[in-house]
Order: structure tokens, then sequence, then C-alpha cells
């Protein structure tokens, strides 16, 4: 009682740290002692009023909650208190009891995640998308007793959604082919401008370990593009009677989308699969996967949803009756500040959604830029180069060494088994949770474990320095330029120019040009990762610290989406190894290639490329010493000329000291080896 009372007393009037608190508050739990959850239920029940609960004395209050917990010391199930901040006054700031938004944050310890998904049957959208394979695989393995997973697949390029779904889970090789050789493959594929894809690596440790979990997965033809979302009666009728979870992952992500394609998926498919929920009984949780940039025309964001920049409805209404050539009149406008359709539709849907919603078990779920895997099962792991693994390839091939960004800025990653393992716990949060309103959490890096363009700029620098990719066109290196005149400049007479002087030497020589082409593909992805890289964003982080300390110490280890853990010289490390390996498929334990990689990039200097790239260099900067001759008379042209091309040399040839720790690739090649095993 007396411990109580001290303890109680110190959290008003003590300037103690939020770990002291904590590991106080832990003894008393385990002596069984429930003052604080009292405290707590006392004050949320507003037997004291908010403005006497701030200018009353500690001690009067004490006495009250305490005198109400003599009557059964454990009546409550034991809690544990985090404290934000301790103001040295001894007072609390203002509290919000309307919106429940405390300067002490209290959870409740969450019971088993495998508990709550227990014979409960998922449907899942999207899984055949990056994050919904990951996700799929993650419940299967780490949730065995889940009854059933509904996927909604569609057909394509004459396959049906079966046929889709087999490809990406049972082949676990990857091949390159011709177009041709496809009529001799007893197989259904899934091709990529000539490169097929098979993700059955993924799923092999269910292979190994648990083969019969993929049989629970119900494959179910449809697209959200449709009406009814594309579905047969039958399987709609079964979904209504079964499913209690649902988990909306379906997207486009594409950048360029046009708007009519970006609304329909993103806007109107969700709210198909709302319409869809209503009708499901046994609805307990809907977990909607949106995106920390739906907002990204603001600076801060927090867990909450903005109102819509245009009403979705008459969005909709309007797209009904426009053609294309006028949508691609209005897009400027309606995206404002935002940089694309994919961040402009994804604030939409969440507007949309919260009037559509009511009454159902919804959370709003929004992670960052979504990389390859951490820690399990692959770490690297990816299917895809969206995002920073196009900036890696090209990096590494050295076909890229400038681009407009902001090296200050905090690159806001988030690897993708940290966003299932954090996607899961939300929605047995939400399983938990018998409230009306729809909660909204943020799974982001930036303001729990930031690292910064610069971070992983110098890093791509040393890694390639010290394994360079086989067959690079030019020295691996990247230079981010908050000016646009100067990127633009540094472009041109880096990349398009010498592309442009060789497309000439080819075509005199009789050969394709080909060079101009690669390069605008190059532009394009820069201009398409520009907006991202110029701009920093503050992501209010609330959610996933309080759902981290909620989980069961062992959820925890199976569930782990703690960023603060993330090592990041170690992440990005098996990163880049992992689109080398899963991406362009190189061979890492071939020493030998390594070393003639290593001689490759000494010798890039006698390239071709190098060569026009110098021959550039030399035009350019004598025109400008000629320039700065004829209207300076202060220095000769030869002075002019050779004080300018130095500085364009120093700064094609600047080198930063090592601020990476990196791992050895034989430790990275020994981690698979071990997932594998």
């Amino acid at each position: 009682m007396l411990a109580s009372m001290f303890l109680l007393l110190l959290i008003l009037f003590g300037s103690v740290s939020a770990d002291r608190l904590r590991f106080h508050l832990k003894n008393l739990i385990d002596k069984n002692v429930s003052a604080c959850d009292d405290f707590y239920h006392h004050v949320c029940s507003q037997q004291v009023d908010p403005d006497e609960f701030y200018s009353r004395r500690a001690s009067t209050i004490f006495d009250t909650a305490i005198n109400n917990l003599q009557n059964d010391a454990t009546k409550y199930s034991p809690v544990e208190y985090d404290l934000q901040q301790i103001k040295a006054s001894g007072k609390y700031g203002q509290y919000d009891f309307e919106e429940k938004k405390y300067e002490i944050l209290v959870k409740t310890m969450l019971p088993r995640i495998g508990e709550l998904f227990k014979e409960r049957s998922l449907f899942i959208t999207g899984a055949s998308g990056f994050l919904g394979k990951v996700l799929v695989e993650k419940i299967l393995y780490s949730v065995p007793d889940v009854k059933r997973i509904y996927i909604v697949v569609r057909s394509a390029r004459g396959k049906s959604a079966r046929e889709r779904w087999t490809v990406i889970t049972e082949v676990g090789t990857f091949l390159i082919v011709k177009r041709w050789l496809l009529l001799h493959i007893d197989l259904t594929l899934e091709m990529t401008n000539g490169i097929i894809f098979f993700q059955g690596i993924l799923f092999d440790r269910l292979r190994r370990e648990s083969p019969d979990a993929l049989q629970k997965v119900i494959v179910v033809e449809g697209d959200l593009m449709q009406e009814n979302l594309g579905m047969s009666q039958h399987d709609i009728q079964r979904l209504c009677d079964e499913v209690s979870v649902v988990f909306h992952c379906a997207a486009t992500v594409k950048f360029d989308e046009k708007l009519r394609d970006a609304v329909g998926m993103n806007v109107k498919g969700t709210t198909r699969l709302i319409s869809l929920c209503h009708k499901m009984p046994k609805l307990a949780c809907l977990v909607h996967c949106s995106t920390a940039y739906a907002n990204c025309d603001r600076q801060k964001t927090e867990e909450m949803v903005y109102p819509a920049p245009v009403d979705p409805q008459k969005l909709n209404e309007t797209l009904d009756w426009m053609d294309d050539k006028m949508i691609d009149v209005i897009t400027p406008h309606l995206l404002g500040d935002r940089p694309n359709t994919y961040t402009l539709t994804k604030a939409l849907a969440e507007s949309q959604l919260m009037e559509d919603a009511q009454g159902l078990p919804v959370i709003i779920f929004r992670p960052s830029i979504v990389c390859a895997m951490w820690r399990e099962q692959l770490p690297g792991w990816l299917d895809n180069v969206n995002g920073p693994a196009g900036l890696f390839i090209a990096v590494g091939k050295g076909v890229l060494s400038s681009m407009p960004g902001d090296l200050s800025a905090v690159a806001d990653l988030i690897p993708v088994d940290v966003v299932a393992n954090m996607m899961i716990a939300t929605g047995a949060y939400r399983l938990n949770s018998s409230s009306t309103n729809i909660p909204i959490v943020h799974c982001t890096s930036g303001q729990l474990n930031p690292v910064t363009w610069n971070g992983v700029v110098s890093f791509l620098r040393e890694v390639y320095k010290e394994y360079p990719i086989p067959d690079a066109f030019g020295i691996p290196s990247a230079i981010f330029y908050k000016n646009t005149t100067k990127f633009e400049f540094e472009h041109r007479l880096r990349h398009e120019f010498p592309a442009k002087a060789l497309d000439i030497a080819c075509q005199v020589v009789g050969k394709k040009a080909i060079y101009s082409r690669h390069y605008g593909k190059v532009r394009n992805m820069v201009h398409t990762l520009a907006y991202f890289t110029t701009r920093g964003w503050h992501f209010e982080n609330k959610g996933l610290p309080m759902l981290w300390e909620a989980l069961h110490p062992e959820d925890k280890k199976v569930f782990n989406f703690d960023v603060r853990q993330i090592n990041w010289s170690n992440y990005l490390f098996d990163y880049v190894m992992g689109v080398r390996k899963y991406i362009t498929k190189e061979n890492l334990e071939d020493k030998k290639a390594l070393a003639k990689a290593k001689t490759n990039i000494k010798n890039i200097t006698l390239s071709s490329l190098q060569r026009a790239k110098f021959i550039t260099r030399l035009v350019i900067c004598y025109g400008l010493a000629r320039l700065l001759s004829k209207y300076s008379k202060k220095y000769p042209f030869w002075k002019y000329f050779g004080a300018i091309f130095l500085t364009s040399q120093v700064i094609d040839n600047i080198t930063y000291k090592p601020v990476h720790r990196l791992k050895s690739l034989d430790d990275y090649l020994k981690e698979q080896k071990a997932w594998i095993a």
C-alpha cells in the first residue's frame, strides 16, 4: 500500500525517466499490485473533473483512487504505463478526455496473437503483390491455427487466378528466356519484359516445415475494378458466411497511373470491398492498408484522417462522363501539391472509407516506403524494382551518378517483413478492441530510427567500391543536388550528352543507337523519385511503440516490428545484395566474377562511355572559358579553361571517407543459408 502511494506520488512530483518508471511499475505488477491500473480507470471514468485533476493536490486524488481499489485489489488485469513526458512542475499538460490523448499512454497487454486469430477465416486482397505475398506466408507460418485464407486474384494473360497463384507459391526457380520459349514450357509463367519472376522461394519454408499449410489458401477469381469485385455470387456468399478478418492490401502503386485507373482501383475498389464487408455478419476486423504519403502535401502528418481535397463521390461521377483527354487536363489541378495519382487516390480512399465504413471494426494502417526484407525469412528478399531498388541498380551499374535530392532529408524506409508483422499485430489489436472509432496507425521509421539520404548514398559508394557489380558502365557514385539547375547541368554533362555522342558514333559504324533511349528511362525514374528524395516528412508515430509494448513477450519474438532495432548499415547491405541476388540474378558466391568486376571498375576510365564523358566535358569547358575570356579580360583564356576543367574533374571524382562499417559478403551468404536450413 505504501509502495503504491509512493509510486503514484512519484509520477506527479518526481522528475523521473520513463525507463525508471517502467521498471518500478513492472515490480508492482509482479507483486499483483494494481494501484496504477485502478487510478487510470478512476480518471477515465471521469470521477475526477479534468480541470480539477489538473489543479488539485495529488494527495487528495490519490487517496480517492486508493480507497476505490481497497475493495478488490486484483479487479483489473495488470497494465504497463509508459510516461511520455513529466513536467518539472509536477503537473501534466492538458488532457483531452474525448479523444483519449493523454500524456501517459496506458496499454493493456494483448492476448496471444495466435489465440485471437484461431479458427478464423481471413480474406486478403492484393495477395499476389509484394506485401500481400509476405503477409500470406507469415500468417500461414506463424499463425498455424488460422482456419483458412481467401485471396482474390484476377485472371491475366489468359491464365486463371488459380494458375497465377500456383506459380507464385510452387515454382522455386528463376529463368531468363525469350518469349518464343514459352510455347515449349508446360508451366504458367509471369513475364516482365522477357524476364520470368518465380516467387516460390518465399514459400519454401512452408513447404519444408508445414506443407499442408498452403492448402488453407482458397483462391477466388475476382477483380476490384469490377462491380461486386468481379466475383461469382457463390464466392460472395461463401465469404460472407465465413470471413471474420479482412486485410485490404490491393492497390495500384504505379506513380504514373492514369487518374481514371487509379480512382477505379484505389477508391472505387475500396468502396466495393467495404460494401461486401457490410454483408459479413462475423466481421470482427478490417485492416485497410493505406500509405503514410497519402497526405504528402503536408510536412507533418498525424495519425488521423484529413479532409479530402475533393469529394470522392463527385469525382467518380465526373470521371464517368469525361473522356481521357479531358481527365488529363484536369489531373494537374486535382493533384495540387501532390506528386502523383497514387498519393491522391489513397487520400480519397481514406476519406471515403471514413464515411462508408461506419459501424464496421476498421483500422487504417499507413506504411511508408516498403522495402526489402529485414530479418525473416530471407534478408534482402524482394520481387520488384520499385522505390530505392531501381536507384540501387542504376547507381551500381554506373548509369546514374546524380539526381535531385536533399541529403539531410529522412529516407523513411520500412522493411516488408516489419510491415507484414505490424499489420498482423494491428489486426490483433482491432480484434481485441470494441471501440466504434476508426484508429489510424503509422508504420514508419523516421521518428523512431531515422536514416537520411546522405546515409543511403554514402553507403552505396562504399558497398559498390568493395563489391562492384559485374559489367558496370561507369564508376558507382551518387551526388544529390538541392538545386534543380545544377542537377540538370550535371545530368546532361555526365549522362545525356555522352549518350547522344555514343549513339551518333554507333550510327556512323552501322550499329543500333540505344544509349539515349536507356538514359531516357533513367531520367523517368529520377523524376519519379525526385519528389520523395528532395523532401522530408514528419510522420507522427505514437501507435507503433504503444502496440509493441502491448504485445506478449513471445509474440515480440515472432512478430518483430520494432524499427528501433534496425541497424541501417547491415540492413542496407542486405538490401543491396538482395537486389543483386533476387532481381539481377548475380551469383554472389562466384569469387572470380567479383574479382573481374573490381578489375572492370579500375579500368572503367578507358571505356568508350568514359571517353565520351571526357570529350563532352572538354567541349563544354572550352565553350565556358571562351565566354568568360570574351566578357571578362581579367584573366587569359587558358586560366579560365584550366580552372573550369579542374573544378569539374574534382566534382566528378570527389570521394568521401567511409562512415559505415560494412558487413562481409560471406556473412550475408551464411545468413541466407542459415535461414534456408
